[in-house]
């Protein structure tokens, strides 16, 4: 499910794509389906073509936001992408 542009995320979903991205998408489901919650996951909700840093820091960034959830996995641990999506 995309979310529209105009609905903006209340919660930022951060992961490892290498070993935390079935969890991540069950994760988000579940906020959304069981919860109602705003999710973004940038797999579920980027816009192809765009750049995907860019896409990431301006949800990052949005006022709307109010959580960053992260899925803690070794790889993710360790990843630079999920250290900045934190910075």
């Amino acid at each position: 499910m995309r979310m529209p542009i105009r609905e903006h995320p209340r919660i930022f979903v951060s992961y490892a794509r290498s070993d935390g991205k079935e969890f991540a998408r069950s994760l988000r489901r579940r906020l959304m389906d069981e919860h109602g919650f705003a999710v973004w996951q940038d797999l579920a909700d980027m816009d192809p073509g765009k750049d995907w840093w860019l896409q990431t820091e301006s949800i990052i960034r949005h006022p709307d936001l109010e959580y960053l959830v992260l899925v803690v996995t070794e790889n993710a641990l360790r990843s630079d992408v999920v250290r900045d999506e934190w910075r």
